[in-house]
């Protein structure tokens, strides 16, 4: 047995007991965090169906099922996930006579309904279309077509997955849990129907999440779903599905070594690295304990069914994993994400011209795609050196402003705004690092609240009847903070580890801009490292904000000065951090 299956059959091998031993004979999953059956809008009993029927349980998988079949469709959601694991659940073979009609019962429930809310809902659903068409036939090469121009629209030309908008022009938003999920779906896809055109794409998806992949098998940082489980599940089965060939350890060894330190006390997983620590924090609103784990432990039992019984396709046979052999400076320019690695295995990722903030809210602050921001540092022993930004409330931020990390936050006219967005963007090498310039603007963090009745009857009506998709929409006409512009210099240096960043300001409007974090930076508490320069200094009036930062990574320390009110003009800060050099260097 290769050390990649494994490590994922150890994984399972805690996970779906602990799974089984959440099932109610009345309610299906139960959640254990939320002391009630997992949500039926979700697809968490669909999931569990799938994990233990892949593992050979079929009664308790039958439990699971039933659940869902007796739900009330009027609560289902999600029914595009649903129906990809029905059609999973079909895809088993299993001799149960009485399985075909329950699955043809629950297709019937999961209807396809677009549009989505995001394009890897409208991939997610052309997949399906793929699966339930026959091996050869037209309706397979059409539907087979259809998912692959999505495919081709939704990817930049280095291959990242683009989940908003539908269509990209300009900025864009690439989460990596999304990258993840795409990956999934193209390798399931290509491992079952065997087409090249499909192993291809796959190889590119799998290859631009190789650019990022570090020492911690930490694969994350980026957008929403942060170093969330459900990315990493659906990038472990990914990567069994395609076993690429690799010179150095095997990366789904290494991402379930990985999750096996997310257990809880009762066998379920964490849904992120800081769980043990920090329990939800850092969590999007739409994550459950139950849900993750459920879907985590469906996709990877899944995948390794595949292995165990079926051949990989031809085209899938030279798959190589290039995280090893990756080039030092790696830029996505569409993504606006920056990737660096040195000789000795210390990976750094910056985002640069800054992504289309997705869930565009009317309270709540999203940091998690600013530019100007390096969100993920590892050490070649695998030691995280920086947090992820974070989505938070505009009252947290505004009572901290240390909570916005290295992202300079202002407020005028009554609205907040981050200086997020980039129309410039130089990188010039240097030696184990780069030095990035950029140019751009402060954009509103938040919708704008309908203030007449005409607009609050359209909210309301999107709301109702859109899902919310004209709000969603409005991320991509925020609006430019007047008499303000902006200029980061950022330096970044690997070995030793340095961060160096001048902001330039120029300001226009007298007395109207308060900036709320001067000299604002986010680090890991104990990575040791220094402040190797601060100019201006600080007053001797004034000292460093500080707060722990309620993130997907433990130990995140948010710091910044006191709160200024901008006076016309130019204003400048420098400030370095540095990590002194180990004794062996």
């Amino acid at each position: 047995m290769d050390r990649a299956t494994a490590a994922a059959e150890a994984l399972l091998a805690r996970l779906l007991p602990a799974l089984a031993a959440q099932l109610r004979p009345a309610g299906g999953l139960h959640d254990p965090l939320l002391d009630a059956p997992t949500p039926p809008d979700h697809y968490g009993n669909l999931s569990t169906a799938l994990a233990l029927s892949a593992a050979g349980q079929a009664a308790a998988a039958t439990i699971a099922l039933d659940a869902w079949l007796a739900t009330p469709a009027e609560k289902l959601g999600h029914l595009p996930f649903n129906r990809l694991l029905l059609l999973l659940l079909r895809q088993l073979q299993t001799d149960d006579a009485a399985l075909a009609p329950k699955l043809a019962a629950g297709l019937a429930r999961c209807p396809l309904r677009p549009p989505y809310p995001s394009n890897n809902w409208s991939l997610l659903a052309a997949a399906t279309q793929v699966l339930e068409t026959g091996g050869d036939s037209q309706e397979r090469i059409e539907a087979r077509d259809e998912f692959l121009a999505l495919l081709q629209r939704w990817t930049t030309a280095d291959g990242g997955f683009i989940d908003f908008p539908a269509r990209p022009a300009g900025h864009v938003a690439t989460p990596q849990a999304y990258h993840h999920k795409a990956l999934f779906l193209t390798a399931l896809l290509a491992r079952l129907d065997g087409d090249a055109a499909l192993a291809a794409q796959a190889r590119r998806l799998l290859d631009w999440a190789a650019r990022y992949w570090d020492a911690a098998a930490l694969a994350g940082g980026l957008g929403r779903s942060s170093h969330a489980l459900f990315g990493d599940g659906c990038l472990l089965a990914a990567l069994l599905l395609l076993a690429p060939r690799c010179d150095g350890p095997a990366p789904a060894a290494a991402l379930a070594t990985r999750l096996a330190s997310q257990f809880r006390a009762d066998g379920l997983l964490w849904l992120t690295p800081a769980g043990a620590w920090a329990a939800d924090a850092g969590w999007d609103n739409y994550m459950h304990l139950s849900v993750y784990n459920a879907w985590t432990a469906g996709v990877v039992a899944f995948a390794l069914h595949l292995s165990k019984h079926t051949e990989a396709p031809a085209a899938l046979r030279e798959i190589q994993w290039q995280g090893g052999q990756r080039p030092a400076r790696f830029h996505d320019e569409a993504a606006g994400l920056l990737c660096l690695r040195s000789a000795s295995g210390a990976s750094l990722t910056l985002g640069t011209r800054g992504q289309l903030p997705q869930a565009f809210s009317l309270n709540e602050a999203e940091l998690r795609y600013a530019g100007g921001q390096p969100f993920h540092f590892v050490s070649a022993d695998g030691q995280p050196l920086l947090p992820p930004p974070l989505r938070r409330p505009l009252a947290e931020l505004l009572a901290q402003p240390a909570l916005a990390g290295w992202t300079p936050l202002f407020r005028a006219g009554g609205r907040l705004y981050a200086l997020s967005d980039f129309d410039e963007v130089t990188i010039e090498p240097q030696a184990e690092g780069c030095r990035v310039v950029l140019d751009g603007s402060a954009r509103a963090l938040t919708r704008r609240p309908p203030d007449t009745a005409w607009r609050r009857l359209v909210a309301a009506f999107d709301w109702r009847f859109l899902s919310g998709r004209l709000g969603r929409s409005e991320s991509l006409r925020r609006q430019r903070l007047p008499g303000l512009k902006g200029r980061l210099v950022m330096e970044l240096g690997l070995a030793p580890p340095r961060i160096s960043r001048e902001l330039q300001l120029e300001v226009s409007a007298q007395g109207a801009i308060e900036y709320l974090n001067p000299q604002g930076h986010a680090l890991m508490a104990d990575a040791g490292w220094q402040l190797a320069e601060a100019e201006p200094h600080a007053p001797a009036d004034q000292s460093w904000q500080e707060c722990a930062l309620p993130v997907t990574l433990p130990g995140g320390l948010g710091r910044c000065l006191p709160r200024r009110r901008l006076a016309a003009g130019t204003h400048r800060w420098r400030l370095a951090l540095a990590l002194p050099p180990s004794p062996d260097q």
